[in-house]
């Protein structure tokens, strides 16, 4: 009677060694790198340290590559297989020829401010002497791309009224000023907390002063890899959308990783900086066609193939479509989930 019964157990058993090493198996190892320390990099942090990535049957290890330029280049070597940082430099990437393509978009506006300290207005920066120091992330980077919209917005020249410096991460910006070292910087992060303990001025804020569509930051990868393991690309998306439904409906964990990446400690100042760009991140971060064309037309002064190939060339939007379509993403905002 013994028998039948160690015959079950053992196939019992092997079905569970099967089973496990299968699953072990289908967890994939990628590394995604991101461009800076931007309140929207929290959709990517959250899916890391929520287990969302695990969840969908990914190991992701996560890298902060500053600068939007730096960290496309990473993905053209191969050195990432995402890459969550500004539209500008995958559209640039794939204007000279390489293989990029934007697969999600959590800011689908510009949301910079232009900071000042001894200078405490639009007014007074239109007056000011001309050679202004500004103080961006690096050359290449979001922060680079924007000051000159910013400055083109403002009727202000580059090399004379305004000079560009590379000044590393937000923090080091705000240091800089406070020493006088740079008189303007662009940043996302300017809390009015923040702003008003250090002295510091928001003169121009492209949020509410000129908000329109732009690719502000996002998931790109290669189209071979699109072609080559859509599976992947499907999971990683899950957990991004996943990432960013814990942002919106969880403050208090979402300030506590941002504490973690960021290193700071002030929550009260983090949650502020949750309710500023909460409604910013949308729940289905489909890529910003009207973004992509309006940073495409101001590229095409650089690259005049910008005003001859379609849009579509530079995004692929069937993976949050496909999630959106079968009631994935939708479902993560049930009561309960």
């Amino acid at each position: 009677m013994k028998r039948p019964y160690s015959f079950s157990a053992t196939i019992f058993f092997l079905l569970l060694f099967i089973w496990h090493n299968s699953s072990q198996a289908r967890t994939e190892k990628i590394t995604i790198g991101y461009s800076a320390l931007g309140p929207t990099q929290t959709s990517i942090w959250i899916p890391k340290e929520s287990r969302s990535f695990e969840k969908y049957g990914l190991d992701v290890t996560l890298v902060l590559i500053n600068g939007g330029l730096r960290t496309i280049q990473s993905l053209i070597a191969g050195d990432i297989s995402f890459a969550h940082a500004g539209g500008e430099a995958a559209l640039v990437a794939n204007l000279k020829g390489a293989d990029t393509t934007i697969i999600a978009t959590n800011e689908p506006i510009l949301t910079y401010k232009l900071i000042g300290r001894k200078i405490k207005s639009l007014d007074e920066l239109k007056r000011a002497t001309s050679g202004l120091k500004l103080g961006i992330q690096s050359f290449g980077s979001m922060d680079d791309f924007v000051a000159r919209k910013m400055a083109a917005l403002l009727g202000l020249s580059l090399g004379k009224d305004i000079i560009l410096v590379a000044g590393g991460q937000a923090t080091e910006r705000l240091a800089a000023l406070s020493k006088g070292l740079i008189d303007l910087s662009v940043m996302k992060t300017a809390l009015p907390t923040r702003m008003l303990k250090g002295g510091f001025h928001v003169l121009f804020d492209m949020t509410t002063e000129a908000s329109f569509p732009y690719h502000g930051m996002g998931l790109s990868t290669k189209r071979e890899l699109v072609r080559r393991n859509p599976d992947l690309v499907r999971s990683v998306i899950k957990a991004y959308v996943e990432g960013i439904k814990i942002y919106k409906t969880d403050a208090e964990f979402s300030a506590k990783v941002r504490a973690k990446y960021t290193r700071r400690s002030d929550m009260d100042e983090l949650q502020e900086e949750w309710r500023m760009y909460v409604d910013v991140v949308p729940k289905m971060p489909y890529p910003t066609i009207d973004g992509i064309k309006a940073m495409l037309a101001d590229l095409s002064s650089s690259f005049s193939e910008a005003r001859k190939t379609d849009a579509a060339r530079y995004y692929d939007d069937s993976f949050v479509r496909e999630l959106e379509v079968s009631g994935f993403i939708n479902n993560l905002y049930r009561p309960g989930r």
